[in-house]
């Protein structure tokens, strides 16, 4: 607004919207430019003003901000939202790692697939949990064993086991 200082928000959203005409690669373009969450809650908001607390969640999610930020996001555009719907968007636009299983197994993903994709989503997951993940979302135990042993190399076999026995059991 400095280069124009009498240009009114309802231009700037105009402009803005024109220049960005999908709120996800405006989230994608602010993330990238390291606006934080706080910030880019209420700019997308702005722009696009049909957004609600779900689709400005799972566009911030897309956009590639962390689930801390779009939390930041969110409340910074409706500071009243209570605990309860906030973390109803979240948990929507983050899914865990047996939702992201499930989708993967619905896509066709085979064991080792769906454990590369758990991994890179849930870099913190260690064996046991990526292997409860799988097995939850229905993956038969040969191919959570395949997608183990790809994403974990140095795993021993008795800790595969393990991490078998313990989501299959």
């Amino acid at each position: 607004m400095a280069v124009w200082p009498q240009t009114s928000p309802q231009d700037l959203a105009a402009a803005l919207a024109q220049a960005y005409p999908d709120s996800v690669q405006m989230a994608s373009r602010l993330f990238a430019q390291r606006v934080p969450g706080a910030d880019c809650g209420p700019q997308l908001l702005h722009t696009f003003p049909t957004l609600t607390l779900d689709t400005l969640a799972s566009t911030m999610a897309k956009g590639g901000y962390a689930v801390a930020d779009t939390s930041k996001g969110l409340l910074a555009a409706w500071p009243q939202t209570p605990p309860q719907p906030l973390a109803e968007a979240l948990i929507q636009a983050y899914p865990g790692p047996v939702q992201t299983a499930r989708g993967l197994r619905a896509q066709g993903a085979t064991g080792v697939g769906c454990a590369t994709s758990l991994h890179k989503a849930f870099p913190e997951l260690v064996a046991k949990d990526l292997a409860a993940a799988m097995a939850q979302a229905g993956y038969p135990v040969e191919d959570t064993g395949a997608g183990l042993t790809a994403v974990f190399p140095g795993l021993s076999p008795l800790d595969l086991s393990i991490a078998l026995i313990s989501a299959y059991h």
